[in-house]
């Protein structure tokens, strides 16, 4: 939904240079999304600046700053039950076990895991502060701990989309920390 930023106002700047002034109009109109052109009324130039009596060469620019913008919501979600409840279920899954932060998510929204929304599932892992490499780490201990992997077969297995889910950044951090 559009959010009106300042509503009717009309924001005045003061500036000492005319080539400034065209540029931040410039910047301004594109920003604004309108035409602007540096005749007529649409702001004064240096000369009327003068002849308005400014003791140096400066411009006064008026420019209607009503402006409705899409996607300039900061605001937080509100958090939900379901959210809350998929953080409680990221913390659990960590507690017991290893994850990259997309194996989480995909088992926190699995039908077969926590059966939360994606949505509810990823804003859940983004609120905790996890080590990634650390999570890769654990995991190649873990594999290493029931079978026998090369360096680059490790690797596939912590960054295969059916395996770990690692990034390979994360994936080869982890054979490098097991001394592969």
């Amino acid at each position: 939904m559009p959010t009106s930023l300042v509503g009717d106002s009309v924001s005045t700047m003061h500036f000492s240079s005319a080539s400034m002034i065209r540029a931040l109009i410039a910047f301004w109109c594109a920003l604004l999304g309108v035409a602007c052109s540096n005749s007529g009324s649409a702001y004064a130039t240096e000369n009327s600046a003068t002849e308005l009596g400014a003791r140096s060469p400066s411009v006064t620019v008026s420019l209607p700053v009503a402006v409705s913008v899409q996607g300039l919501d900061k605001k937080k979600p509100k958090v939900t039950a379901a959210m809350k409840q998929a953080l409680g279920a990221a913390k659990d899954y960590l507690a017991y076990d290893s994850f990259s932060r997309q194996g989480l998510i995909d088992q926190l929204s699995s039908p077969y895991g926590g059966q939360f929304k994606k949505a509810d599932a990823t804003w859940a892992v983004d609120q905790l502060k996890v080590n990634w490499n650390k999570q890769a780490y654990l995991a190649a201990k873990g594999y290493l701990a029931y079978s026998h992997f090369s360096r680059q077969g490790l690797i596939d297995q912590l960054s295969s989309k059916y395996g770990g889910k690692f990034t390979l950044a994360q994936a080869k951090y982890a054979a490098n920390k097991v001394g592969l």
